[in-house]
């Protein structure tokens, strides 16, 4: 049994045929959120619509309605991750450095240790 674990294990770090497999996968891992998004929305609207991939029930019928809904929610979710998912990334991109460079310049300017200043009278208890 250990030697069967060694030998699986072997072939997914050494085989060349994961290389091919990631690169088939990668691009779809890349759209994954949208297709987590999109397939319900795009699984309601045929069903609201009345539209019925394959009549029918059964593994094969299901099957094949996993296959249809693959192949429409593919498109989506690609066309979601090139025109709304990687803009926002990119603008994003910086915010953080950004805000933690802000935050460095406010704490340079103030003095450590300084009180803070006194309540207006119109404000006092």
């Amino acid at each position: 049994m250990k030697r069967l674990l060694l030998g699986v294990l072997a072939t997914f770090v050494y085989g060349g045929w994961t290389r091919r497999m990631a690169r088939v996968l990668a691009p779809i891992g890349l759209v994954s959120y949208g297709v987590y998004l999109w397939h319900w929305v795009i699984l309601s609207a045929l069903i609201h619509h009345g539209i019925s991939i394959v009549s029918g029930t059964g593994l094969a019928a299901t099957g094949v309605r996993m296959v249809a809904l693959v192949l429409l929610t593919l498109p989506v979710a690609t066309a979601s991750w090139l025109l709304i998912e990687r803009p926002l990334l990119r603008r994003t991109a910086g915010w953080e450095r950004r805000s933690n460079a802000r935050e460095a310049a406010r704490s340079r300017r103030e003095p450590v240790g300084r009180a803070p200043a006194p309540l207006p009278a119109s404000s006092r208890p």
